[in-house]
């Protein structure tokens, strides 16, 4: 798609092949320019542009490409099962038995596994090199020697294979050292958890008991790989940083994860870059007020982020920055609950602290900000105002430079770059420089849209910020890449969910590719069938294997990836291992008593919390339960559900229990109802409302002239429906009016001297009118 450029002449990729293979043909020219040995290490595949050009350069300079062969026999014309399956089915029966012979599957893991390296070997055997074969054979007598033993020998060990038509074929591997008979044991280890964050528990508990037993085994001796290392670093941080005790703390890194992951400043740098076109919803500037570096920057403290959150929620604040903000997004140029409205409420209540309800120019002060709060309130009013500008400049494209310029100004702006967060910020404009560079390289002086800039920027923050967190003294947590799979004495594979890997991403209808594929061409889903081949290959010890594998709901299994379920296939086939010998189900808590049975050797745990729990248990095992004695009998009318209420008894029935028959509403409020204006009134509205209305007409105020007062609020639904809704409100405050006054006056206080006696100011008792309204009601 690009274009690169020799001089000042820009050229496709195509042409600038050919131009390099001529420019190499000319080997004096060549040779002082190249260095005089080229080595590649931990290669799994290169595309032929790159081949051939690296070919190229081996006739001017020595080069060198280390690369994993995991079989030393030829394997290039191997099938796996389901291309066997779809060749024979065109022959018929006598044929297909004949045609079997000629469709070699070798070993089925490397078969179904291997397409990646046996392609890549097959592009490097066409090209003129010499291949130097360095295999050593593999020790050890356990299962997973065992496997790889096979794989590097080309064996099958399951002693028979039978074919479609029900004949039998055996394959006797006695020559070949996997031929030795293997038991059981625990080279290979595989966990079934309930969630992701089990999976890093079990985990936790399973290094310790392979430090128990193998002495002279180390923290960096072990590697954890993962699809998904983003999703499963909170957890790994929540189990493997929260244990304070040294002989249950293990050492740990996290590498291969993205700066927005990692650096909070790069965060919220893209999260303010999304300001421009939004909508200014409070979760978004409040949000934006508590981001690292924002927050310093403008000096706000816990504190007064909680007073403006009260204010905002007070005033009635929603989104939109004015009437002109909303009209470009089709909507009525109305003010309500704007953050305009809402500022000048703030700003009139401190000129005006004593006008709480008198409209001045139709404005409605606030009447509870004091003293030190208007330090506050103006920090606030500088943010927005900062922020709204920077919204209106980003919505003006500008050229590549010009726009490293600009977002330059924007860090400077917003954010407090000191100590750790200096290092955040020179990554932040290392990127702003490779943008401006661009300008440079492509020769594109043509305006950019904040689009097409946040969409490189975001794809400059997804690379890992550095190389720190790969094999640093610890354990090792990264994800599963090209390069990872170095020999370590224990791998281990988290997340190896059916959805998680290999990844199968459908092709695109441009996509002429996918459309003719041809022996070379890349595959995400044959990337991470090789992966898990290397790490198969990679485990000097032991291979340890986890995936979500019991359902949270009901307790049901959960298949795991087809990786997983191929490489059961091969323990049950060759070495006579069922599923249900090498797959441990664990329990859906950690305080399970399963863990501290003796009879179950499969369930360990080391963490000495859920023991003291299990223990506690067992010590007052009448402890009472949550009923203490029966629930009354359900209203008649309650034996009676509709399909809503069946479905909701099925999705929680623990919920629907604590809702429908003890009235215990446990979930918090949604932070969507402070991102929406009202459009109707629930029934806590109303009774704030009618409150309101009930004492200020108590108080004598004419309540059918206070409805713009009570519009300047921003409690009511905006335009003909928050009218009718007033008026319906009012009605009824006003009747409840006269029967209070009614009330006070059947019932007149009678006056009566009395005698004080002993100290303090003792008032006659006399019924206040809210207590007569309490009455009343």
């Amino acid at each position: 798609k690009g274009k690169y450029h020799i001089g000042t002449k820009a050229v496709a990729p195509g042409q600038l092949h050919r131009e390099l293979l001529r420019h190499l043909q000319n080997r004096s020219v060549t040779e002082p320019l190249l260095p005089t040995r080229i080595q590649m290490f931990g290669v799994s595949y290169l595309p032929p542009f790159h081949l051939q050009a690296f070919s190229a350069m081996a006739r001017v300079a020595q080069v060198h490409i280390f690369m994993l062969n995991p079989c030393r026999e030829y394997w290039a014309d191997i099938l796996d099962t389901r291309d066997i399956q779809r060749i024979t089915r065109q022959y018929t029966i006598e044929e297909e038995t004949e045609a079997y012979y000629y469709l070699d599957q070798g070993n089925p893991l490397l078969a179904a596994m291997g397409t990646l390296g046996r392609d890549f070997l097959s592009l490097v055997s066409d090209t003129e090199c010499e291949i130097v074969d360095c295999f050593t054979e593999v020790g050890g007598h356990s299962v997973l020697s065992g496997i790889q033993s096979d794989i590097l020998n080309l064996v099958d060990r399951g002693a028979h294979t039978t074919l479609l038509n029900g004949a039998r074929t055996a394959s006797d591997p006695a020559d070949h050292p996997a031929a030795d008979v293997i038991g059981p044991d625990d080279s290979i280890q595989i966990h079934a958890c309930h969630s992701p964050i089990r999976e890093i528990e079990v985990l936790h508990d399973r290094l310790l008991a392979l430090f128990e037993s193998q002495a002279d085994l180390k923290p960096r001796d072990i590697v954890v790989m993962s699809p998904d290392i983003e999703a499963y670093a909170p957890l790994i941080h929540a189990v493997f940083g929260t244990h304070l005790d040294k002989s249950s703390y293990i050492p740990y890194s996290i590498a291969d994860r993205s700066a927005r992951k990692t650096s909070p400043i790069v965060d919220a740098f893209a999260q303010l870059l999304s300001a421009s076109g939004s909508r200014f919803s409070v979760s978004q500037i409040m949000g934006f007020l508590d981001l690292p570096g924002i927050k310093e920057r403008f000096g706000f403290t816990l504190q007064e982020l909680e007073r403006i959150a009260k204010w905002v929620d007070d005033v009635n604040i929603r989104w939109g920055r004015d009437a002109n903000d909303r009209s470009t997004l089709g909507l009525p140029a109305l003010t309500n609950n704007t953050w305009k409205e809402g500022m000048q409420r703030l700003l009139l209540g401190i000129a005006m602290p004593d006008a709480a309800n008198h409209l001045f120019a139709g404005i409605l002060p606030y009447d509870h900000i004091e003293g030190q709060d208007g330090q506050t309130l103006g920090k606030l009013f500088d943010f927005l105002q900062q922020l709204f500008h920077l919204a209106d400049r980003l919505q003006r494209p500008c050229k590549p430079i010009q726009w490293q310029e600009r977002l330059n100004e924007v860090l400077e702006q917003f954010f407090l770059l000191d100590g750790h967060a200096e290092r955040d910020g020179h990554q932040i404009r290392q990127a702003l420089e490779s943008l401006g560079q661009m300008e440079t390289i492509a020769t594109y002086n043509r305006e950019l849209s904040l689009e097409v800039v946040a969409a490189f920027l975001e794809k400059c923050f997804q690379r890992s910020p550095h190389a720190s967190g790969f094999i640093s003294g610890g354990v090792t947590f990264c994800a599963m890449l090209p390069m990872r799979s170095i020999p370590f004495q224990i791998v281990c594979l988290v997340g190896m969910n059916s959805d998680a890997i290999p990844r199968n991403q459908g092709p695109l209808g441009f996509d002429l590719i996918s459309r003719h594929p041809q022996p070379g061409d890349r595959s995400r889903r044959n990337d991470d069938k090789y992966l898990f081949l290397e790490a198969i290959l990679s485990a000097r010890r032991t291979l340890t294997i986890s995936y979500v594998g019991q359902s949270l709901e009901d307790n049901s299994c959960i298949p795991p990836s087809v990786l997983v379920s191929e490489l059961l296939d091969y323990l049950q086939r060759g070495f006579g291992i069922n599923e249900d010998r090498v797959v441990v189900r664990h329990p859906l808590q950690a305080f399970s008593p399963r863990y501290f049975h003796s009879d179950e050797s499969s369930l360990v745990s080391y963490s000495r919390e859920n023991f003291e729990a299990v223990r506690s248990r067992r010590r007052n095992p009448n402890l009472s339960p949550f009923f203490t004695s029966p629930l009354p009998d359900p209203p008649p009318g309650s034996k009676t559900v509709s399909l809503e209420q069946l479905c909701l008894f099925f999705n929680h029935p623990v919920r629907y229990l604590l809702q429908n028959r003890l009235a215990l509403r446990l979930e918090e409020p949604a932070n969507l109802e402070r991102d929406r204006e009202p459009f109707r009134l629930d029934g806590l509205a109303r009774h704030k409302i009618g409150q309101r209305l009930f004492e200020r007409g108590l108080s004598g105020i004419d309540l059918t002239t206070d409805f713009p007062v009570q519009r300047a609020t921003g409690s009511l639904p905006q335009g003909t429906v928050g009218e009718m809704t007033y008026q319906r409100l009012q009605s009824e405050a006003a009747d409840f009016v006269k029967r209070v006054k009614s009330e006070m006056q059947n019932h007149k206080p009678q006056h009566r001297t009395i005698e004080l006696q002993g100290p303090g100011n003792l008032q006659p008792h006399l019924p206040s009118a809210r207590r007569v309204a309490a009455a009343a009601a």
